[in-house]
């Protein structure tokens, strides 16, 4: 039997959609581009007509109105309701409405557990105050107006007076997932300021306060698809005016942005993390990279963790509604985001393909074609153009990072001392890059990540293939010394500044190791995600792409720090992608090629 207060919310939506059937529907009236007008909306007041009313604005940008700015997630996009705005029917989203909702009825005083856990903020009260949310002051139906507002979108949320990030309503016990954050996070300040640095095991001392329930609930807010959107990115990251705050609300709970983001990265970072049980999930992810980009906002200068490349591989798991978004979301944000305009007339590949000629024109490398794989061919793109789109691929080697001095230098040199040509035929759809084969790929192990054997099970069986030119390595020392750098790439990664050469990990138990170093590892499962072992022809060993196939050549390209995998099709070569040769990586196999007076070869790939 439905409840009485189910009765009422049938009851209620039906009257709301009985009023809307009577109003016109709203259309929207253009932006004045020379004043550089924005849109404001804000909420009326209740009436009897269980509408949720809502005004819209123009006003002059640099005359607008103290606004906030809404960070959220559209959800189902075909899941809309009607609203009333200047009097007419505009359909939007139901997390959308559930954010206004909330709005209006929010109470005036953040739910208390205690003392000890809940320290009480002045939050942002939206109720009434003029608010700039997208799907409503975008006209989302007209493309040359999306064109001109997606540019904006950085200087519409710094102008804003704050930001409201929207996880959606209270659910799975975020009224103590927010209690626990802002105590670790709390907990944190209070160490930076008594030692002028931040200590993570001030986060461990007041974590081991919590049991399961709260961790759990912990993970569940990481889990919401707010996380996953590429915009947050930019709307979370970029400074308001004056520095002024961002608020993570939950239902009728806000919670400080500057908590929530210390507090995330060292339930991270610290011995906590392992209550969260799985440290590689996306949420975990983003959060990091949106925690370090928060930081780099406020660092003076140039940084490399907000290139345009890095931030779109950083970010790849993110999820748009237009697959262009995956490129356009990024731009305000990076350091070279100019380089493309957005443009939502363009066709998807044309956009993914632009960007890529532009990169490699730019810079006279091929660093963005690690980015691409090529069982991700679709929008009719190139095998060297990456997909954007698509989630999944192998976690791409570090080719730079800080190393221990803090100098910033590329971590792999294998093109060392080649120079030669890149160019672009065929409407810019074909790459023409001058290199050479170094080898051929003979046996190609199982994937460690798609199949039904253990790792452990996967790990012995690449020990054994390794194991099988005998137990000496070809350029030197022993098969299984050679066997472990390659596992790891020869690097140990701390986050995304620290790249290290010279490494190894020990998943073998009969070596020495412990049973489960397979999966506690991070540079093992980083370095070995969606690649396999392959042995060579010249009884060199390496990882490289899960689709390498026996045959496949390892290719020395100009501009390219790393080997390539190419396959040969006809008069042309597609890319397979990116791969570590354990020896080659430093420049070895140039000298060997010029030493043997070989020509180079100009590979036309498609």
């Amino acid at each position: 039997m439905l409840s009485l207060l189910c009765l009422k919310c049938i009851r209620q939506e039906c009257n709301t959609y009985t009023t809307m059937n009577i109003l016109p529907s709203f259309k929207y009236s253009p932006l004045n581009c020379e004043t550089n007008d924005i849109r404001l909306v804000r909420l009326l007041e209740e009436n009897s007509s269980y509408v949720l009313s809502c005004e819209l604005q123009h006003f002059p940008s640099a005359s607008s109105p103290p606004y906030l700015a809404l960070s959220y997630t559209w959800g189902d996009p075909k899941d809309t309701v009607p609203i009333s705005l200047n009097g007419h029917s505009l359909n939007i989203t139901r997390n959308l409405l559930s954010f206004l909702q909330h709005s209006r009825h929010r109470s005036k005083s953040p739910i208390t557990f205690s003392e000890a856990l809940w320290f009480d903020d002045e939050p942002l009260e939206p109720d009434g105050q003029w608010l700039w949310i997208d799907a409503i002051c975008i006209d989302q139906s007209n493309i040359p107006e999306r064109n001109l507002q997606v540019p904006r979108m950085k200087e519409i949320y710094e102008r804003a007076e704050g930001v409201i990030t929207w996880l959606g309503p209270a659910s799975d016990d975020s009224d103590i997932a927010f209690a626990v954050i802002r105590s670790l996070g709390r907990a944190t300040i209070r160490a930076y300021k008594a030692t002028g640095k931040y200590d993570p095991n001030a986060m461990v001392v007041v974590g081991r306060a919590f049991g399961r329930r709260e961790w759990d609930s912990v993970q569940k807010v990481f889990h919401r698809p707010w996380w996953n959107r590429a915009w947050i990115c930019q709307e979370v990251t970029t400074p308001t005016k004056g520095e002024k705050r961002a608020m993570a609300w939950c239902g009728h709970n806000q919670i400080d942005w500057d908590y929530f983001g210390i507090a995330s990265v060292y339930i991270l970072d610290a011995e906590l993390e392992r209550a969260l049980e799985k440290s590689e999930n996306i949420s975990n992810m983003r959060i990091r990279t949106l925690a370090c980009m928060t930081a780099d906002r406020k660092t003076p200068g140039k940084n490399r963790v907000n290139d345009l490349l890095y931030l779109l591989g950083a970010n790849r798991d993110c999820e748009t509604s237009d697959p262009r978004d995956k490129i356009y979301a990024f731009l305000a944000i990076s350091n070279d985001g100019q380089v493309i305009q957005a443009d939502y007339e363009k066709p998807v590949a044309a956009v993914y393909t632009e960007l890529a000629t532009t990169f490699i024109k730019r810079d006279r490398r091929l660093d963005v074609l690690g980015y691409s794989c090529l069982e991700h061919i679709s929008f009719d793109l190139p095998s060297w153009v990456p997909n954007w789109s698509l989630k999944s691929i192998a976690n791409r080697l570090c080719l730079a990072g800080y190393q221990s001095d803090g100098t910033f230098r590329r971590t792999y040199h294998a093109n060392k001392g080649l120079k030669g040509s890149i160019g672009f035929t065929g409407g810019e759809r074909v790459l023409r890059v001058k290199g050479f084969v170094f080898d051929s790929a003979i046996l190609v192990s199982w994937s460690r990540t798609f199949t039904s054997l253990s790792a452990s099970e996967i790990m012995l069986r690449w020990r054994a293939q390794a194991l099988h030119n005998g137990p000496n390595y070809v350029t030197g020392g022993t098969v299984i010394d050679a066997l472990q750098h390659t596992l790891c790439a020869d690097i140990e990664e701390d986050d995304v500044k620290l790249s290290e050469r010279g490494r190894k990990v020990n998943p073998f138990p009969q070596d020495g190791g412990e049973e489960a170093a397979w999966s506690t590892s991070m540079p093992l499962l980083r370095a070995t995600q969606n690649r396999k072992l392959v042995s060579t022809l010249g009884h060199y060993m390496g990882l490289v792409p899960e689709l390498t196939e026996p045959e496949d050549k390892i290719c020395i390209l100009s501009g390219a720090s790393v080997p390539f995998v190419l396959r040969e099709e006809g008069n042309h070569w597609v890319l397979v992608g990116e791969s570590y040769i354990h020896g080659i990586m430093d420049g070895e196999a140039v000298t060997t090629f010029k030493a043997s007076g070989r020509d180079m070869e100009i590979f036309e790939i498609w």
